[in-house]
């Protein structure tokens, strides 16, 4: 602040927050506080720090003769809360309150998450299929123009760009919510034969009116599984342009307008045939992603493991416990090892 002139708000983290608080009890003015993880005492969190990497005594002392230095308090003054645990123990009522502010927090937010999504699958309803990726914590300008712009580029040259980003990352249009691309003849967004939404607020819907298969009644779960690639892929490349890394939610809708045979593949032979799904709308999710953290594998584990279960099947045979991939998909990855679902589950050749 010295540097740059006063501040309206800090938001600080952990000892950070300690630091700032100290700096205001000397007299730094400051309008707004936000701390995230702030210890009451922060000499409890250095006697931790210490023990767990095994400091020596010597060590202790000189860290601590050079942070006075530094600092120029000494760290008995540093304890921010006159207690001598160095936090205060919560009351029963005050425990009762903070856990129905959560719970408040978290119907708030389930209701938040699931208005943006129905929207949408509103919007496309006609759609034989929706995967619709939206961020917890978005904003309604989470995704600027420019991060749209470059992903628009991206869609063109990158991991998708032999699949289905060459012809989606050239339609991409402005409009009120933020960017949509339609492709097909029939150019309006409710009925258009492939969707693609980037919305503002950080919301991905990738949608198609006809499947691979649709004409011999069969879903191919690895046509399927590429789709969920294509999809995560896009939020990959979002979370890193928007600079947000927190939890995603993924929702998938299947309509079937007749039993459909769930094979392994959709329109090439031999399809291998594993078991019937019933005619209806399927819904499924997995309520909490970060592709960036878990991988891919994880992912597509919880929703084939879904999909499988509506052809009466347990769970997708191609995954492990641990979302380890099998033999027989490897196999089937290997065949076209270029492919971004080969690339996202096997990595770069």
């Amino acid at each position: 602040m010295a540097q740059l002139g006063p501040a309206r708000g800090v938001i600080a983290h952990s000892l950070g927050a300690a630091a700032v608080t100290f700096a205001v009890r000397e007299g730094l003015h400051v309008e707004r506080l936000v701390f995230i993880g702030a210890p009451a005492d922060p000499l409890t969190w250095v006697e931790r720090f210490g023990r767990r990497l095994g400091l020596s005594r010597a060590v202790m002392a000189e860290m601590r003769r050079q942070s006075e230095t530094r600092i120029q308090a000494r760290w008995e003054d540093l304890p921010l809360v006159p207690h001598e645990q160095g936090t205060y123990p919560m009351t029963e009522s005050e425990v009762r309150e903070a856990y129905l502010r959560i719970a408040a927090s978290r119907i708030d937010l389930e209701q938040s998450l699931e208005h943006q999504v129905e929207s949408e699958i509103s919007l496309r309803q006609r759609a034989r299929e929706s995967f619709i990726a939206v961020p917890w914590y978005g904003s309604p300008n989470l995704i600027h123009p420019r991060h749209v712009a470059a992903f628009a580029h991206w869609m063109r040259t990158g991991l998708l760009a032999n699949d289905i980003g060459d012809v989606l990352g050239y339609h991409l249009r402005v409009f009120s919510g933020g960017f949509r691309s339609v492709t097909g003849e029939d150019q309006n967004p409710t009925t258009a034969a492939h969707y693609l939404a980037v919305m503002k607020n950080g919301l991905i819907h990738l949608s198609a009116n006809v499947l691979n298969g649709d004409d011999n009644r069969r879903l191919g779960a690895i046509n399927l599984l590429a789709r969920l690639v294509q999809v995560l892929a896009m939020v990959t490349e979002l979370i890193d342009r928007a600079a947000y890394w927190g939890p995603w939610r993924l929702v998938h809708v299947l309509r079937l307008p007749d039993a459909f045979t769930l094979a392994r593949f959709a329109f090439v032979e031999p399809f291998g045939e594993l078991g019937q799904i019933p005619a209806g709308t399927y819904g499924n999710a997995v309520y909490e992603i970060n592709p960036k953290q878990t991988g891919v594998a994880l992912i597509a584990k919880e929703l084939l493991d879904q999909v499988f279960q509506s052809a009466g099947i347990g769970e997708c045979p191609w995954f492990g416990p641990h979302a380890e991939i099998s033999a027989p998909l490897r196999t089937i990855l290997e065949r076209e090892r270029n492919s971004a679902v080969a690339r996202a589950l096997l990595g770069p050749t």
